[in-house]
């Protein structure tokens, strides 16, 4: 009995070692998948050669009209303090910095202040304000691949809940402050907390970022985004913004010699860099967002483009075939989810063959939502009568999409017996095709089970 329990319990043992081993091993592949579905996003969509750089010079040129849009509604409101106690909260290890962009907007609000310009000087900060936004959304649209843009409407509502988001932020980021401050003029006084006071403070401080990177990379993009696939991305870009912060304190304290020969110049070149670092660091926590939340997109590494034209064709039939066939049948339309379980491609393959599909004009999506995940809410069906759409009609919309290279043909080259012969066996290619009915290929062989069965 004694030897019964004792084996019954090595192999309990066993069983939830194995089981910690495989839970590990799948962690580890998923953290793996998820970084190498960052790297091909961010090399595929070149982020740091293209978006960053634009992102870091549209910051650069509108931050003076942008800092006095701000700092004249905190004004208007009796909140210029705490702006610019939040401005100097920012710019905490650059006061340089800080002290040129307070001086700059004085002159720009002091300038703009005559009332024959007034107008056309807010209706200038509010365009540099509104086209920086623009930047910033279509960066992230890029990265998500999002086509549809917000209408004006969205625009407008979208835009000014972020700017008063933006100032809850603000007056968040003064009151944490104040706490700072309060909490670092009582350690002094309590010895216990002289261990964990610079973590406490390193934790206040980071809150706000945190606040409003989870607001953009959740806000921002014109899709739906998971709000759990942000958390993460939003705390690490926070404590990393927090140390590129410490970082330039660093370099700027063992660069005297550069300050030196450069003088009040070198200040420049270190803010763009500061900024450069910084568009990076946001940019990368939005492709972290986009990576977690779509890795089954980058399944077996494989991209439709890639296929060849004979294989393009194949799969195409085949997804065409299985919308037409449901919808003839009466059952509904089928969601790009459920086409990845029927044929079982990669969830980018299925993806691209649609969006194909959509553009050539042989499928429509049926009530395009944003409450949700794309290819679980999204549902496609036949643009026309399912008995119109053949293999030989699909084919002849594909090779000819409107945003499709063409290259001229000359008249000599027309009207030669050879060339004549192949416009005749292509247009016997499409007529035979013409007779294959995509919404019967499943039904053409009558003996093959269903894959699911």
């Amino acid at each position: 009995m004694t030897t019964n329990i004792r084996d019954v319990l090595k192999y309990i043992h066993e069983y939830n070692t194995r089981n910690h081993i495989d839970n590990l091993r799948n962690d580890l592949m998923n953290v793996l998948k998820l970084i190498d579905t960052a790297c091909r996003v961010i090399y595929n969509q070149k982020l740091f050669s293209k978006d960053i750089p634009a992102l870091t010079y549209a910051t650069l040129t509108s931050l003076i009209p942008v800092m006095a849009v701000m700092f004249a509604c905190a004004r208007g409101f009796g909140l210029d303090a705490a702006f610019t106690q939040w401005l100097t909260s920012i710019f905490q290890n650059q006061p340089l910095i800080a002290e040129k962009i307070i001086g700059f907007v004085q002159n720009y609000l002091d300038n703009t202040s005559n009332q024959t310009i007034i107008i056309v000087g807010f209706g200038a900060m509010c365009y540099t304000l509104y086209s920086l936004m623009t930047k910033i959304e279509h960066s992230f649209n890029g990265i998500w691949k999002v086509q549809e843009n917000r209408t004006t409407w969205k625009v407008i509502c979208d835009y000014t809940a972020i700017f008063v988001f933006f100032w809850v932020m603000i007056l968040l980021s003064s009151s944490l402050n104040v706490m700072t401050v309060y909490i670092r003029d009582s350690v002094h006084n309590i010895e216990m907390m002289g261990d964990i006071a610079p973590l406490l403070l390193n934790g206040i401080a980071v809150i706000p970022l945190m606040l409003f990177f989870i607001v953009i990379y959740w806000f921002v993009p014109n899709t739906y985004v998971q709000f759990r696939k942000v958390l993460i991305p939003s705390i690490l870009a926070s404590i990393a913004i927090n140390g590129l912060q410490y970082l330039y304190l660093y370099v700027q304290i063992y660069l005297s010699s550069y300050n030196i020969i450069y003088g009040s110049l070198a200040v420049l070149p270190l803010f763009i860099l500061w900024l450069q670092l910084s568009w990076t660091i946001c940019i990368t926590g939005v492709v972290m967002c986009y990576s977690s939340q779509n890795r089954h997109h980058y399944d077996c590494g494989i991209e439709f483009k890639s296929l060849s034209h004979e294989e393009q064709l194949k799969t195409s039939a085949i997804v065409l075939g299985l919308i037409c066939q449901r919808f003839k049948n009466g059952e509904g339309a089928y969601t790009p989810y459920e086409l990845q379980e029927e044929t079982q491609y990669p969830q980018q393959i299925v993806n691209s063959i649609l969006a194909k599909l959509k553009t050539a004009g042989l499928i429509y999506e049926r009530n395009p939502r944003r409450t949700g995940l794309q290819e679980e809410v999204n549902s496609f069906a036949p643009a026309r009568d399912t008995d119109e759409i053949t293999f030989g009609y699909m084919i002849a919309k594909l090779e000819s999409e409107p945003h499709s290279t063409q290259i001229e043909i000359t008249d000599d080259m027309g009207n030669h017996p050879e060339w004549t012969k192949i416009l005749e066996l292509r247009k016997l290619y499409i007529a035979e095709g013409q007779k294959i009915h995509l919404s019967a290929i499943r039904e053409a062989n009558p003996n093959e089970s269903h894959r699911h069965d």
